[in-house]
């Protein structure tokens, strides 16, 4: 569907600025989790910007969900970053691979995301 294009190109560029941040601060030699919890940000507001300019004006008005964006921010943070630390301070693999863990992360939290949007986005009766 339409939807679902739209939606993965949206979160495809807040994808590349994710992964660019956290690359840039591992050069830096900010801890890996401290890494991955400051690159989300930078992606989230991407993507808020980038959904007011134009996934969300398919209703034909300016869309900017402040409130909304917060919530469906603390949860998709919860997700990412959270499945990212539990993934790689449990299981050696990801400790070893943490792209990997960084990519279920994402994964994770784009499924979230994506059902949150739909509701609120989607649906005639907001909450």
């Amino acid at each position: 569907s339409s939807r679902i294009i739209s939606y993965l190109a949206l979160g495809f560029s807040g994808f590349l600025m994710d992964l660019v941040v956290y690359l840039l601060l591992q050069m830096a030699d900010v801890s890996h989790h401290l890494a991955r919890a400051a690159a989300f940000w930078p992606a989230a507001l991407w993507n808020f910007w980038l959904r007011g300019r134009g996934d969300a004006n398919t209703h034909g008005r300016r869309y900017v969900p402040r409130p909304w964006f917060l919530v469906s921010s603390l949860v998709g943070f919860s997700a990412s970053c959270g499945s990212y630390v539990l993934l790689t301070s449990q299981i050696l693999f990801f400790d070893e691979f943490r792209l990997m863990a960084f990519l279920l992360g994402i994964a994770a939290a784009s499924v979230v995301n994506f059902l949150l949007t739909s509701l609120h986005l989607y649906t005639e009766k907001r909450f």
